[in-house]
């Protein structure tokens, strides 16, 4: 009768420390989503600014591109960064402290966030692009943005191996096309 006790008791301790672990494991989760969440609207937003100004080559500053309420946040331009390389590569990637399994958390969630429709996920540095676990080959290759080669120093950033990234390929702007009500265009005939 005691043994049935003592295992009663064993049982109980094990459904309790498992209970503890699916807590944090389910945090971690949360968080990994917040973060993917934050990225992906970082990069559209930044995307669609370099879209109706030239950028520079480099890191693109948040000051400039994010609207009001965005723009005071300090995770924009210190953990989550974007960068263009002047041609064609736009990336925004993840600069946070953390273990490789939190940035693969991230990198998964991004890809889920962004339901297959960019080229998000890990970087590789030996491949030299992105790789990622899922996507959906109609919405990317429509976009002609699947496995686009990311090399490792991008607009003077270096990329380093494992980080959560987005990576959009940016179609030449024509200056006479961009709005004359922005005071950062280019268009001559704004004059």
């Amino acid at each position: 009768m005691y043994i049935f006790y003592v295992l009663l008791f064993m049982a109980g301790l094990i459904a309790v420390s498992d209970w503890r672990g699916d807590a944090r494991a389910s945090a971690d989760m949360a968080r990994a989503e917040a973060v993917a969440t934050q990225m992906a609207s970082y990069h559209q937003q930044v995307l669609a600014f370099c879209q109706q100004t030239t950028c520079a080559p480099g890191p693109v500053l948040p000051g400039l591109a994010l609207p009001p309420h965005m723009r005071d946040a300090g995770i924009y331009g210190e953990t989550i960064l974007s960068v263009y390389d002047g041609s064609e590569l736009f990336v925004t990637y993840y600069r946070g402290i953390g273990a490789p399994i939190e940035k693969g958390r991230i990198a998964d969630a991004l890809v889920t966030r962004l339901h297959g429709a960019a080229n998000a996920g890990r970087y590789n540095a030996g491949a030299g692009m992105v790789l990622r676990s899922v996507f959906r080959e109609d919405q990317v290759s429509a976009l002609q943005q699947m496995n686009l080669a990311v090399p490792q120093v991008v607009g003077g950033a270096v990329m380093e191996d494992g980080d959560p990234m987005v990576a959009t390929r940016l179609p030449p702007v024509d200056p006479s096309t961009l709005p004359c009500d922005n005071p950062l265009t280019t268009n001559p005939s704004c004059s």
